[in-house]
């Protein structure tokens, strides 16, 4: 009952021993309370200078982590909203997607789009249709959603099923085997593997995700164009630039203030209206005026790096693959399929095909690099015929390797054969 002046001082006392309790007793466990009342505060983190909590006598609750839920409603009303009326859209008199930064360092955040945010509908079916673009508009919306998600200070949190478009129901399971043959639910399902990748590698992004100085406004929207630029950083480490264009408009040149006066930059990840841009692309600063121009396709969005940044984006370990597979017949193709976009998430026209010729047949051969966030990797070989039947290995479990940093490793197997 705080939103409506009354505390409930018994539970108060009640959680804070729990949470007490449970630290002590087990160290490592994490506390995340989903709390939608205007309690302050939950979860236990130094003040920050500027923030309510620095200006505040605080004894919170001991919580580690908390659900921010105004977050995940704000922004589903913000792409839910047609996009013409969006210029329009604030709260408290802040630009829509730009209001959670006024609070985003009194808690220590978990970004959701959990069960509750899935149903009755998907979070695809909740982004605004647009009757020019239709399904390819509200596929181009989740995309940016999820960048904007984690792109933000915060833990991105998503509910099986969002990755690939689908809901939340209890009457009927996630259709995974209807989403592995539509190419825009697999293309939604690559970009998010890629953010989740991009968060990990780019310490940026995670290790200063309580802190105001991890983040700093480069273009809060203050043109009404729906466009927003925000820089990410930590100590010591290299920072990244965010562009979200949530319009549908085509927006060029569109300049970056990236803060240096020389040096490149490189984007490493692109969405875009009707594609996922998977090609980066690089720009230099102009000299003596600290940015940079780029390019925003209607509902497009990016991450940039410094380009000395960019040889930890692209970690990646090499493995060589040798299968034996005897019983292939001329015009046979023998695939790899796997765990990881590299190998096509396990769809098989997306695997990667396996080379022979007349000199090393019956054994095919491929050389490949797998990030190294993928620690284990999982796979399998897929022959298909000359008039398309796919035979999968008759293997029970999945075939796995451990991936080495460092290493260049050799995967000799005998197809079907442990």
């Amino acid at each position: 009952m705080a939103g409506k002046g009354k505390l409930n001082e018994d539970g108060i006392t009640l959680l804070r021993r729990l949470c007490a309790e449970v630290r002590s007793r087990h160290p490592g466990v994490i506390l995340s309370a989903e709390e939608s009342t205007n309690f302050k505060w939950v979860t236990d983190r130094p003040a920050e200078n500027g923030t309510e909590r620095h200006q505040a006598e605080i004894r919170d609750l001991g919580f580690h982590l908390k659900w921010n839920m105004g977050f995940a409603y704000d922004a589903l009303s913000y792409f839910g909203a047609d996009p013409e009326e969006r210029p329009q859209l604030d709260t408290f008199g802040w630009k829509r997607l730009a209001w959670y930064l006024a609070y985003a360092f009194n808690e220590r955040w978990v970004l959701p789009f959990s069960h509750d945010n899935m149903q009755p509908k998907s979070l695809l079916d909740q982004m605004a249709p647009n009757k020019r673009v239709g399904v390819e508009g509200q596929f181009a919306q989740l995309r940016l959603l999820f960048l904007y998600m984690v792109g933000m200070p915060g833990r991105p949190l998503m509910f099986m099923g969002s990755e690939i478009g689908e809901g939340f129901s209890l009457a009927q399971p996630v259709d995974w085997e209807l989403a592995a043959v539509d190419p825009d639910k697999q293309q939604l399902r690559s970009w998010v593997a890629k953010l989740m990748k991009l968060y990990r590698q780019l310490k940026c992004l995670h290790r200063q995700e309580d802190r105001a100085d991890g983040f700093h406004w480069l273009d809060k929207d203050s043109s009404s164009r729906c466009v927003y630029a925000w820089k990410r950083l930590a100590k010591d480490e290299p920072e990244a630039i965010i562009v979200v264009n949530a319009s549908m408009t085509h927006v060029s040149p569109y300049y970056i203030n990236s803060g240096d006066t020389s040096g490149a930059w490189k984007c490493v990840a692109a969405t875009a209206l009707g594609d996922c841009v998977t090609t980066p692309r690089s720009a230099r600063v102009v000299m003596g005026r600290a940015k940079f121009a780029t390019e925003l396709p209607p509902m497009a969005a990016q991450i940039w790096v410094p380009c000395e940044c960019e040889e930890a984006v692209d970690e990646a370990a090499l493995l060589n693959f040798e299968v034996l597979h005897q019983e292939a017949q001329p015009g046979d193709e023998l695939r790899l399929v796997g765990n990881c976009p590299e190998l096509g998430n396990w769809v098989v026209s997306e695997g990667v095909i396996m080379e022979t010729d007349a000199d090393t047949f019956p054994f095919w051969h491929t050389s490949m690099r797998i990030p190294l966030d993928v620690r284990n990797l999982e796979f399998k070989m897929v022959a298909v015929s000359a008039a398309g039947e796919e035979t999968w290995e008759p293997l029970r479990f999945n075939r796995s390797v451990s991936i080495i940093p460092g290493v260049v490793q050799r995967v000799s197997i005998e197809f079907g054969e442990v």
